[in-house]
């Protein structure tokens, strides 16, 4: 029996069949033939079964054979979220199988793919004839920046791959590369073993160079990527990345190697060969909520051999490894740290580098009284091991009692009373090649001190802005000395003496050396706020000692009962713009001895930053050299593909560039394009200068 519906009546759902996925339809029309078991749907046809909707202009199903076929304005929505569009659709096995003509399929992630005919397989799989896939936009009477051509393109979605046979793929509809067989991951996959993008680049040292990225996934909480460059002048060179994640944490090992030839101290090959190469490594593990440990890596065989090969490293003067455990229950901290060092510079010498093992500290914060007094105790303990040199062990404490106050005219007071106790036991038996000698013995110090500061910040509106003025002061008495010379100075070798350590009651970066003596600081502070947070300041000011104290060296800005004058301008309109100036003024004759400026302006879409700085000699470190540089920034957002990044460091004293370099970036929807020049005039050793082109092509999907 056939049951006709009149057009202008729409049906609510209309359940058919027993089968283990029910049908659902709908339609303007609908005929059913009970004794054939077929359903003939036209007009805004919508069928459901399984997860997967149909639509179509018509549907004609047969319950026996649980088959349908579609013609007219055809979409059928998946359960993975692809939307296949074709001419004609049969499908059968609850929508999981059939044929189909002219298919064209939205997937997911807004990617295409088109055939001229296909036939689904399995429930998982759709083998296409004459194939074609593209992640990119599509434009009426354009072709796609690119797409991959295939005679046949089949898409398991069980293993989440397309594969072509006789692959071609094109560019702009300019065929540029084929294979006879070609994969890649479908969108779906996150992670997926298989080669990457390659790199390209050129370099003046290394040649033409081509780094293959092959990415291996392990497991779902471990990979390796290997990362293999092969160069026109240098051979190759072996690289890879470990990753794994635990329970507790994450850790990361790179590394690389390569036979290189030896060469002799101005760079000229000889007949023989090296081995050099590097390791990093980080790794970050949770104890429980307040503590944690790690570990940082960083070796080399060699000094110059990360720089020659063009590998990135964040210290060119050293490399450090560091190993730590800590822990912050409450107001407490407790952390063990180890230390060793490689230099990496022509003068350093292997034997006197440093072996921290270990280096404990301890500190703790009490809680306030009911007048705001706080109490806080620190310690510290360290060995330091050489193969050459001298050996040290120390242990130091230091317990302090802090009062603030306010006034009732508003003056701020702190005052600080500490005692400090410091031990050494010194090993000099190991004398070094070169420089000072250490004394072998046991030594100790106690330093008591007491501190007074005071603050008188001044407020008045004017307008929409607020006007602070604030004149500040601090007298510190202490006994003089403290810093005899048999004492080793192993953390203390160096300082910058500033508008941020003005205050300071000890300068010093360490616990081997103290300031002592009676001693005042003064400044006065200039500010102007406006309502949006915006702000304007300078500070200035100087240091007056009771004496001249000869643990500052000559060029310290220390070494005279009166310092040389610090100050520091800071302009900070709006987020988009910051400015910093700091100066060192010398008090005898008012030359500026140290002038850094600092820029920051735009937004993130442009952005440029200044930089300044020049200093003379400072002489409390041998490594602080007098120098006068010039660095410039600039990233900007062309549009919203392009992207440009220009980078300039100028030595001005020596009246040459250390680095230039200029990179584009092009990113859209399917693909990324990034270029880059690099020049560097650095020479030392076998590195020398020498210019780099680097271009990466990055297809979405591809690898």
């Amino acid at each position: 029996m056939i049951r006709l519906v009149p057009v202008l009546c729409v049906l609510p759902w209309l359940t058919i069949g027993a089968h283990a996925a029910e049908v659902r339809l709908s339609a303007d029309r609908l005929e059913h033939d009970r004794e054939l078991g077929v359903v003939t749907a036209s007009g805004n046809v919508e069928l459901v079964q399984g997860g997967r909707v149909l639509r179509a202009d018509t549907i004609t199903y047969n319950e026996r054979l649980d088959s349908a076929v579609a013609t007219g304005a055809i979409s059928l929505l998946e359960e993975n979220g692809n939307v296949i569009f074709a001419d004609y659709l049969e499908l059968r096995d609850g929508m999981r199988n059939g044929l189909m003509q002219g298919i064209r399929i939205k997937m997911a992630d807004r990617a295409r793919m088109a055939a001229i005919e296909a036939r689904r397989e399995d429930g998982n799989t759709l083998v296409m004839s004459r194939g074609v896939y593209s992640p990119c936009r599509i434009c009426e009477g354009q072709a796609p920046k690119w797409q991959v051509k295939g005679t046949t393109v089949t898409h398991d979605q069980a293993d989440r791959t397309i594969e072509y046979r006789d692959a071609w793929l094109e560019a702009f509809g300019v065929p540029v590369a084929y294979a006879p067989y070609f994969f890649h991951p479908d969108p779906t996959v996150r992670r997926q073993s298989g080669f990457l993008t390659p790199d390209y680049g050129h370099s003046s040292t290394l040649g033409y160079t081509l780094t293959v990225n092959y990415y291996w996934d392990i497991a779902p909480d471990r990979d390796i990527t290997l990362k293999p460059m092969l160069t026109t002048k240098e051979g190759a060179v072996f690289a890879g990345q470990y990753r794994q994640m635990t329970d507790a944490g994450e850790f990361n090992l790179d590394t690389s190697f390569t036979m290189a030839d030896r060469r002799d101290s101005i760079g000229r090959r000889t007949d023989d060969s090296d081995f050099r190469g590097h390791v990093k490594g980080l790794g970050r593990f949770t104890l429980d909520d307040h503590s944690r440990w790690g570990f940082n890596l960083s070796r080399t065989t060699d000094d110059t051999y990360l720089r020659r090969y063009e590998i990135p490293h964040e210290n060119e003067r050293s490399l450090v490894s560091r190993a730590f455990a800590e822990t912050a229950p409450g107001r407490d901290y407790l952390a063990i740290n180890s230390y060793s060092f490689q230099g990496l510079r022509q003068t350093d010498q292997p034997g006197q580098s440093p072996y921290v093992l270990p280096m404990a500290e301890f500190s703790r914060v009490g809680e306030p009284t009911r007048l705001g007094a706080r109490t806080a105790f620190d310690a510290n303990l360290v060995a330091i091991h050489r193969t050459e040199g001298t050996d040290t062990r120390r242990a130091s404490a230091r317990g302090e009692w802090r009062l603030p106050h306010v006034s009732p005219y508003g003056e701020l007071y702190t005052m600080t009373a500490s005692l400090r106790g410091d031990g050494w036991s010194v090993d000099a038996d190991k004398p070094p090649r070169s420089g000072p000698r250490n004394t072998s013995g046991s030594f100790g110090r106690a330093v008591p001190e007491l501190e007074m500061e005071w603050r008188y910040p001044w407020m008045r509106p004017v307008g929409e802005y607020r006007q602070v003025v604030e004149p500040i002061a601090q007298g510190v008495l202490s006994p003089n000395g403290g810093n005899p010379r048999k004492l080793p100075n192993e953390d203390s070798r160096s300082f910058e003496f500033d508008d941020s350590s003005l205050f300071d009651a000890n300068r010093f970066p360490g616990q081997d050396r103290i300031e002592g003596g009676p001693r005042a600081n003064y400044g006065l502070r200039f500010a102007l706020h406006d309502a949006e947070g915006g702000y304007a300041s300078i500070l200035a000011g100087q240091s007056f000692r009771a004496r001249d104290d000869d643990t500052f060296a000559r060029g310290s800005g220390l070494e005279n009962q009166r310092s040389d004058y610090v100050g520091a301008i800071r302009i900070v309109p709006s987020d988009r713009v910051q400015y910093i100036q700091r100066v060192r003024v010398s008090e005898d004759n008012g030359d500026v001895l140290r002038n850094e400026g600092y820029l920051i302006a735009g937004p993130t879409a442009f952005k440029i930053t200044l930089g300044y700085v020049r200093l003379d000699r400072d002489r409390t470190s041998p490594e602080l050299d007098a120098r006068e540089e010039l660095f410039a920034a600039l990233n900007a957002r062309i549009d919203d593909q392009w992207s440009l990044r220009a980078e300039t460091r100028d030595d001005l004293q020596l009246d040459r560039f250390v680095r230039n370099s200029v990179g584009v970036v092009y990113k859209d929807e399917c693909v990324t394009f990034t270029f880059g020049i690099e020049r560097n005039y650095t020479r030392d050793r076998d590195v020398e200068p020498s210019t780099s082109i680097r271009f990466r092509i990055y297809l979405r999907n591809l690898g």
